[in-house]
């Protein structure tokens, strides 16, 4: 390890990418349970999870795909049963996405086995280490916000 004086953004970048690259590794066992899934397909489910319903142009702009991307996609998820379209009861024109009753169940079953896994690898910190990890990772977060603003103002 590099002293501490000498640590450089490339060498913090590097250990990052080798970081992710091992986490999309060892999670790649928790998501085998969805292997009709792409890895688009479960990030939408986690969308609609989080969103509780939303619509087919709300998740084409957070997804940062086109609409009819976006409508092939969800297409393919209500086929898999996994998704569900529903009539906004304010706006007939308007058609809300949510997940299906056994697709929550399914969904809760395997992000609990995955905070279970990354709690057995953050089990090696101390109490001192977590509070360091977690300010840089909440300083980190807040400037990847101002600098995803900026960029879309631009």
């Amino acid at each position: 390890m590099p002293s501490q004086d000498r640590i450089t953004n490339q060498a913090i970048i590097q250990k990052l990418s080798a970081l992710s690259r091992v986490f999309q590794k060892r999670f790649r066992t928790i998501y085998d349970q969805l292997d009709e899934l792409t890895f688009l397909q479960f990030q939408t489910l986690l969308l609609v999870r989080d969103a509780g319903q939303t619509t087919m142009h709300q998740i084409a702009s957070a997804l940062q795909i086109s609409p009819p991307s976006a409508t092939a996609l969800i297409e393919r998820l209500v086929r898999l049963r996994w998704l569900q379209r529903i009539a906004d009861s304010a706006d007939r024109r308007v058609t809300q996405i949510v997940l299906s009753s056994t697709s929550q169940r399914r969904l809760d079953a395997i992000l609990k086995k995955k905070f279970r896994h990354i709690s057995s690898i953050l089990d090696c910190l101390t109490p001192a280490d977590r509070q360091h990890v977690y300010r840089i990772m909440t300083r980190l977060e807040g400037r990847m916000h101002i600098n995803s603003a900026t960029s879309e103002h631009a």
